[in-house]
């Protein structure tokens, strides 16, 4: 695929533009048809990181019942998971295990997130590719998503 005025990364296009949000400089990442599946039982985190990833142009689904997680996931097909390690009834772990442990889904970029920053030394233990302390900064966010995309 040509990209005109973009860089590519597995058949899509992407595009930067930096811009000013609620007086936060963000870079905005403009791309066509990269998904993004938020796993999460906070409702207000997976409203804003939604609006978030929508205004930068990727294709979001979010999740918040962690039982439902597999389905969407065979469903929506997603590039990235963002997912929260303490869940109602569920450990965050065990599922990023089980989704890298399928030959179906262990090719997903999976990037844990948890309100307790030392949780970060044990996402090799679950296969998570990387991870994110709560709360984060929106650009530390957009960088570890764009530099995903950008890796390619």
């Amino acid at each position: 695929m040509a990209c005109s005025g973009g860089d590519s990364w597995r058949g899509h296009c992407i595009f930067t533009e930096n811009k000013s949000i609620l007086g936060v400089e963000v870079s905005l990442q403009f791309n066509t048809n990269m998904r993004i599946l938020i796993i999460d039982d906070d409702i207000e985190t997976l409203t804003s990181m939604n609006f978030l990833f929508s205004i930068n142009g990727y294709t979001v689904e979010t999740e918040p019942l962690w039982q439902n997680a597999f389905n969407k996931i065979e469903l929506f097909k997603p590039d990235i998971i963002l997912l929260d390690v303490h869940l109602r009834g569920e450990d965050g772990r065990n599922i990023c295990r089980q989704i890298k442990s399928d030959p179906q889904t262990m090719h997903i970029y999976i990037i844990l997130f948890s309100a307790s920053p030392t949780l970060q030394s044990d996402i090799k233990g679950c296969f998570a590719d990387d991870f994110i302390g709560k709360p984060f900064k929106i650009n530390v966010l957009l960088e570890k998503i764009n530099y995903r995309f950008s890796k390619n």
